[in-house]
């Protein structure tokens, strides 16, 4: 017979989903559900679809710890949107119209588990659920459930242990908590940045590696104003001045430090979740984000795709690793580096453009033996040296946390190709030990940021953080007419690509 993995938080009941779809079928109480499981049916044709049924409200699951898949096809869960009476005798009904479905991993480890209270397994006998009882959700359209899922997951040891994918010589460590690249090796060498343990990961405060948003980069005194795609007033919000006196990656408790979903996995991919509903950390709007890792045989591509649930709503999603192609040994300032950009962003003595493009044109504002790193490949060392013994306003506590911390426009017209479906354009490259990491993406801008300010388990300059971005302080408009930071309204959508190939030189 087919088997059912069911999970019982508290009081709440758990039933098999064929009730409902039976019940739906026939019509009987208006589509209700009765409170009672079929009998055993014959055995489970191969292929089908698994199912069950959790009375709880979907917020309160997370992903199960590691261990053996349970299964080998989809597993779908349905959840009420408003929980029933724990009291309800035997045999009592909800109605049909409460409840909806999830797709919740294809394969998972044992697919969710209470994230508080008694948790209680069960195998039980149902009939699998026919193709018809899924009608699919709209292309591209996240299920409620999985936003609900996504929005509000605690941060447990099996909620943030870590996913391995592999291609060829390349394998990378990804946690769900901020959605984080833990680490990425070639050949077994390091290329990245890495938290040594969990404390340290659940302590960073200098993004190592981690999914940042719901905006990258900083907002001016944390005011953001935008209007609405459809052409409306300009609205306002007071974000958190985390980064005082201005508004940094998200906010105090930015996507960076959230713990997202687990939706799919692959030996060379991982797929995280993860809902911000409207208000969080002071933005508009509620947003359903997806960010996938991808290895191949010689690249790391991570996609970034958003989708406004309501209302109106900005987002701009980067990762922010550091890289480090010394196989662990010693920092970046040995690394040349090289921007194929049209220009560069000066900032003020708080790190927010001055809305001035410094490019060839005007000589690199005067700093081009500091900032530009487009002419030829540069050492990060010789730039740092330029900035500390120079006049530009970079380091506004001391010329000893001086160095880059630029955000630079992506060249129109430089080299294009696809990934992932989207147009990317080479953006870096950067050189170190017999290896070359080159940057393409489908963002207008990179930020190059040289570990200025890095500490605790690292040390300041250990490693360059490359970070495709719109530009900062661009919320509602843009520089010289690009950059802006994406908005859009219910329904939307967008996705960016960063991909990373490494490769010896």
């Amino acid at each position: 017979t087919a088997s059912y993995v069911v999970l019982r938080h508290g009081p709440w009941k758990a039933y098999n989903a064929c009730n409902k779809q039976r019940n739906a079928e026939a019509g009987a109480g208006g589509g209700e559900l009765p409170r009672a499981c079929l009998p055993p049916p014959p055995p489970e044709p191969p292929g089908s679809t698994l199912a069950f049924d959790v009375y709880a409200p979907s917020s309160t699951f997370s992903r199960a710890a590691p261990g053996p898949p349970l299964f080998s096809v989809p597993i779908y869960l349905f959840s009420s949107t408003s929980a029933p009476d724990p009291s309800l005798p035997s045999g009592s009904t909800v109605p049909f119209p409460e409840w909806r479905g999830l797709l919740c991993a294809t394969p998972v480890h044992p697919a969710v588990v209470a994230a508080s209270g008694t948790v209680m397994m069960y195998k039980i006998s149902g009939d699998p659920i026919p193709p018809v009882a899924r009608a699919p959700p709209p292309p591209g359209a996240p299920d409620p459930a999985a936003v609900s899922l996504a929005s509000n997951l605690p941060v447990t040891p099996s909620s943030v242990a870590p996913l391995t994918i592999s291609s060829g010589p390349l394998t990378a460590r990804i946690s769900p908590y901020g959605a984080t690249l833990l680490s990425l090796s070639r050949s077994s060498a390091p290329l990245l940045l890495s938290h040594p343990s969990l404390p340290s990961l659940l302590a960073d405060e200098a993004y190592v590696g981690s999914t940042v948003g719901r905006v990258a980069n900083r907002i001016a005194k944390g005011e953001l104003s935008y209007k609405h795609p459809d052409g409306g007033k300009t609205e306002r919000r007071t974000l958190a001045t985390n980064n005082a006196p201005n508004h940094l990656h998200g906010g105090d408790s930015g996507f960076s430090s959230r713990v997202w979903l687990v939706t799919a996995s692959t030996p060379s991919s991982a797929t995280f979740a993860l809902t911000s509903e409207d208000g969080d950390q002071g933005y508009p709007g509620a947003v359903h984000c997806v960010v996938t890792y991808s290895l191949s045989d010689a690249a790391l591509d991570i996609s970034f795709d958003t989708r406004v649930l309501k209302g109106c709503a900005v987002a701009g999603l980067t990762n922010h690793s550091y890289w480090n192609l010394g196989g662990g040994e010693g920092g970046c300032l040995d690394h040349e580096l090289e921007v194929f950009a049209d220009g560069y962003l000066p900032v003020d003595d708080t790190s927010i453009p001055t809305r001035e493009v410094h490019s060839p044109s005007n000589e690199w504002g005067g700093h081009a033996a500091g900032m530009d790193f487009t002419s030829s490949p540069k050492k990060i060392e010789d730039a740092v040296k330029s900035i500390r013994g120079g006049s530009h306003p970079v380091a506004r506590d001391g010329s000893s946390r001086a160095g880059v911390d630029h955000n630079y426009i992506v060249a129109a017209g430089g080299e294009k190709s696809t990934v992932l479906g989207v147009e990317v354009t080479k953006c870096a490259a950067l050189r170190a030990n017999g290896l070359q990491m080159t940057m393409r993406t489908s963002y207008p801008g990179v930020q190059v940021y040289t570990g200025n300010w890095l500490g605790g388990p690292f040390k300041q300059y250990e490693g360059v953080a490359l970070e495709g971005q719109f530009f900062p302080d661009c919320v509602g408009e843009g520089i010289e007419g690009r950059g802006q930071v994406w908005c859009g309204k219910e329904g939307d959508t967008s996705k960016h690509v960063i991909s990373f190939s490494v490769a010896e030189c």
